[in-house]
């Protein structure tokens, strides 16, 4: 009997393992699928910081007397003030995603032309 003892504990110890096997693939499947979800989710953040919406409206000077009495670069914007208002949205835009409870930044707001 002590074989027969022995041989249903090795069958026993075979079928745990298999349990144990099955155990590991379903966590690591588990895994997987919550490194997926967080790949995605990462991948979309990163899709909606690097859109980067401006705008810069054509000021009429001649309608106003003020404007027309401003040098022509407070209604105009550079390529370079373009550049730097792209860099300044993609920074705050990083730090809304990082931070979404606190306040949003005002890196740049519009001056008396309207101009951003």
């Amino acid at each position: 009997m002590t074989e027969g003892g022995e041989s249903r504990e090795s069958c026993e110890s075979a079928s745990t393992s298999a349990d144990e096997d099955d155990d590991r693939s379903g966590k690591r499947s588990a895994y997987e699928s919550l490194l997926k979800i967080t790949r995605e989710q990462i991948e979309e953040a990163q899709r909606e910081l690097c859109l980067i919406k401006l705008c810069w409206p054509e000021v009429d000077r001649a309608r106003d007397l003020y404007l027309k009495s401003l040098p022509s670069s407070y209604c105009t914007v550079t390529d370079k003030e373009k550049l730097l208002a792209w860099y300044a949205e993609n920074f705050r835009r990083q730090f809304h995603a990082k931070y979404p409870e606190r306040k949003p930044l005002l890196l740049m707001c519009e001056n008396e032309c309207g101009v951003q």
